[in-house]
């Protein structure tokens, strides 16, 4: 079997093999004896072709070819290697001056022997031999087809390798050798296949799986060769290397922890660093290149002008001692101080020697931390020897104090040094010695059994002076763990004999107001209620908690909004105001209050609140209201009295006559309904005659189930004509399905005529008249509303008013008699401007089933 191997020399690039960082001598030895083992078999097989030749002398130069070649070869491993020190770099140089040798040889051999059967012949032979010997190395070497990357040849090693037979190997596919984990397999051997065509060579590391499914990491060297059986292809040499690559990969990672851990670390031989991590370069601000090689003491070199003096104190301190500790601070590049703790200690290195580890910790930090702790208890001592609270500190097992503040002769007459043996019992009131004593056994109990927590704790208690004077203090306490291990009861005892007076007056005051018989509130700058005292919450029905933080005017009334803001404007004009308001409670029950407010000013004179007190006065306004009402009841009564007679005898003509006419055969439809509609209205002014008779002594009217919406549509009908006169358009809205009112029918249409009939006279032509009517919380509402010239606001307070009008010719009694037959009903009628700001507009609202109105 002869073999030829043609190698492009110009594609090999030796700088593109992998770079170990690590030491592996035994893959340097073992391809060295590889390389010069084959070495020596290419100078057999050469000089055996010499030997069997006929023409010795042509071949002589052939001969010194490849002896120069040879001692080149070996040469170059004696020049690179280092038997200490065999890095795997190294080995792979050998390695490919070793091939590039040999592939050289094999060219002049080709060169000079091209055409001589004979002695190609017998170099296919020793070549032969040199297949054979492949099949013994312990390097797995293949033979790979050169299109689809399939084995053509693989050796011994190849098969204890992947722990596949020969003749299994033989056409396998290379992607069957490839883990998983490597990608896309194809597209991975498609790589390396393309580098091999454009670069002849390929060298790097790849994980393999093997027959039994475990894998290995592989070193692979693949070249392009030339085979007389199967033509170009190309050649792989692998090893193992498993074991080295774990070996490195924990040597790196070592080397990360040693990176990236907090302290700066140094490796020094005879007063030279040797090694520093990169913690330590950052410390500096240094790179590795500027500490490696530079003197040990160049790092403490700012802590004295003398560095050989602390390096004479090292050398000491760790013949004596065994190791160095010291605290050094260093001035950085950008000014600012690096305080370090050096530790150093010294080690024994077989191969390196005696050498010194150093240890450098970063405590800038801890050193500003403490300078901070020295001002803040330096600030701390002065305000506490010059406040007038006196802080102090109590050692529990030894029942004493252990630190007084100098406030403490201040406040109870003894000086600090005096107390520092006295109990925390010592100086208390005797009614309160229990009761502290019981409280600090069960609190220190809790802190045994939790320090996390530990809050301070208040009490205010009685203290005895020296001269045995007693006051009133604030002893504000804490339990603690010592550094020493012990416990420590903290505190702050204040004197409060004078702030407790204040408290007890404004205790007295905050009763008196309380249980004050007028309503008070207060208010912010907001109207938010910031208090409230008893009565407040009796009057309005709600309690404190609802009416503290809601709005003041939880009390007002929609329909009084002007009222409120007249009372407003007044307080901010004058900062008062007194007056009768009408306002709401919980339940909406309207009550009429007697209301004061005045402004809360501070010292500046800036408003910070307000302040209202209210009498209920309902009552009052009742009775006053009742005796008025008599009063114009007795007025009327007699102008009633006066004129019944003088209406009552042409009514009754009037009734007769229009019951006679009734009675004709002769009249329409239409002149029927008009003589009804007149017999009705006879009938209205009788029962209205009777009434004004009996305002000196009214009666209970009768109550029935009446549909509003029908009487508005009767009461429409009956307006027909004034309506028409004027070309005013009544507008009718009511809720559909609008229950049954429980109301005096007689009532209801007397309450309607006059609304709309007062409407009618206070617009002119082409006017308008909306009512609407709808159904609220079990309450009817009706509104009247016209577009008309509207009402003052000064006549407002006086419509309901008997005998008031603002029209000539008008009795002023219409809204009077509205007023009083809402009333009858247990209802509310209120009057405003219009919606358009224009004409006026009056609002009833009546109980369904004649319950007061709200």
């Amino acid at each position: 079997m002869t073999l030829y191997i043609l190698v492009d020399i110009d594609k090999i690039k030796i700088e593109e093999f992998y770079e170990w960082k690590r030491k592996m001598n035994g893959m340097g030895y073992l391809f060295f004896g590889i390389s010069f083992a084959l070495v020596l078999l290419l100078f057999a097989s050469l000089f055996a072709i010499f030997l069997l030749s006929e023409k010795r002398k042509s071949n002589l130069v052939l001969i010194s070819s490849i002896m120069f070649f040879a001692v080149l070869n070996l040469f170059s491993h004696f020049i690179v290697q280092d038997k200490e020190n065999i890095s795997y770099q190294k080995t792979l140089l050998i390695l490919s001056i070793s091939i590039i040798s040999i592939f050289i040889v094999f060219l002049i051999v080709v060169i000079f022997v091209g055409g001589r059967k004979d002695i190609l012949s017998s170099f296919g032979k020793s070549i032969f031999t040199a297949e054979r010997m492949l099949e013994e190395i312990p390097v797995a070497v293949r033979l790979l087809k050169k299109d689809d990357m399939s084995i053509l040849y693989a050796n011994r090693k190849t098969e204890e390798l992947f722990g596949y037979k020969k003749d299994e190997l033989i056409g396998m596919p290379l992607h069957f050798l490839y883990s998983s984990e490597c990608g896309d397999k194809m597209d991975y051997i498609e790589g390396i296949r393309k580098d091999l065509l454009e670069k002849g060579i390929w060298q790097g590391e790849i994980l393999h799986i093997k027959k039994n499914n475990s894998t290995f990491w592989g070193m692979a060297f693949t070249c392009t060769v030339f085979h007389p059986k199967y033509g170009e292809c190309f050649m792989t040499w692998e090893v193992d290397i498993s074991d080295w690559r774990y070996s490195e990969k924990m040597i790196s990672v070592f080397e990360k922890i040693l990176n990236d851990v907090a302290s700066g670390i140094l490796l020094a031989k005879e007063g030279n660093i040797i090694y520093a991590n990169q913690r330590l370069c950052n410390l500096y601000d240094s790179q590795k290149s500027e500490l490696i090689g530079a003197p040990f003491s160049l790092l403490f070199s700012e802590q004295s002008s003398n560095s050989e003096y602390l390096m004479e104190k090292l050398e000491r301190q760790l013949s004596e001692k065994g190791e160095f500790h010291e605290e050094f601070f260093h001035k950085k590049n950008d000014g600012s101080v690096l305080w370090t703790e050096v530790s150093v200690s010294r080690v024994e290195n077989p191969k390196l020697g005696d050498c010194l580890v150093g240890i450098f910790t970063d405590i800038t930090k801890i050193k500003e931390m403490e300078k901070a702790a020295k001002n803040a208890q330096e600030q701390y001592s002065m305000i506490a020897n010059n406040i007038s609270d006196v802080i102090w500190s109590f050692d529990i097992e030894e029942n004493r104090y252990n630190y007084l503040s100098a406030s403490v002769e201040k406040l109870f007459g003894y000086k600090p040094e005096e107390m520092l043996n006295m109990s925390i019992f010592d100086n208390l009131a005797e009614e309160y010695i229990s009761y502290a004593d019981e409280n600090l056994r069960r609190r220190k109990q809790s802190f045994l059994m939790d320090k996390s927590f530990s809050s301070f704790h208040s009490d205010f208690v009685d203290l005895k002076r020296k001269d045995g004077r007693i006051f009133n203090a604030e002893v504000k306490t804490r339990f603690i763990s010592g550094e020493d291990g012990k416990i420590y009861l903290i505190g702050l005892t204040r004197d409060i004999t004078k702030e407790k007076e204040m408290i007890d007056k404004l205790t007295i005051l905050k009763r008196a107001v309380d249980n004050a018989l007028e309503s008070i509130f207060i208010m912010d700058c907001n109207l938010l209620v910031t208090y409230v005292n008893s009565k407040f919450s009796e009057i309005t029905g709600y309690s404190k908690e609802e009416a503290i933080g809601s709005f003041s005017k939880i009390l007002r009334i929609k329909e009084n909004d002007f009222e409120y803001e007249n009372l407003w404007n007044e307080v901010k004009k004058t900062g008062s105001y007194s007056g009768i308001i009408r306002c709401k409670k919980k339940d909406g029950t309207l009550f009429f209050a007697q209301t004061n407010v005045s402004t809360i000013r501070d010292d500046r004179g800036d408003v910070i609140g307000y302040v209202a007190v209210q009498n209920d006065i309902t009552k009052q306004k009742e009775l006053e209201e009742m005796v008025k009402n008599k009063e114009k009841m007795a007025i009327i009564g007699q102008f009633a009295g006066a004129i019944a007679h003088e209406i009552k005898n042409p009514l009754f003509s009037i009734t007769g006559g229009l019951q006679i006419l009734q009675l004709s055969e002769n009249l329409t439809r239409e002149e029927k309904e008009d003589l009804e509609v007149l017999y009705k209205e006879c009938m209205r002014i009788d029962r209205l005659i009777k009434q004004l008779k009996i305002h000196s002594t009214p009666q209970s009217s009768v109550f029935e189930n009446i549909d509003i919406s029908s009487l508005l549509v009767e009461m429409k009908s009956l307006m027909k004509s004034s309506l028409v006169e004027k070309n005013i358009e009544l507008i009718i809205r009511c809720d559909r399905h609008l229950p049954f009112l429980k109301a005096s029918r007689d009532g209801m249409e007397q309450l309607l005529l006059n609304l709309v009939i007062n409407a009618v006279e206070s617009l002119e032509k082409d006017g308008i008249i909306e009512i609407d009517c709808w159904l609220e919380d079990k309450f009817l509402h009706l509104t009247v509303e016209d577009n008309g010239k509207g009402i003052k606001p000064e006549h407002i307070p006086h419509l309901f008013d008997p005998l008031f009008s603002t029209k000539s010719g008008n009795s002023g009694l219409g809204l009077f008699v509205c007023k009083r037959i809402v009333v009858e009903h247990k209802g509310e009628i209120f009057v405003s401007s219009s919606k358009a700001g224009k004409g006026a507009c009056f609002e009833i609202i009546l109980p369904l089933n004649g319950e007061n109105y709200a």
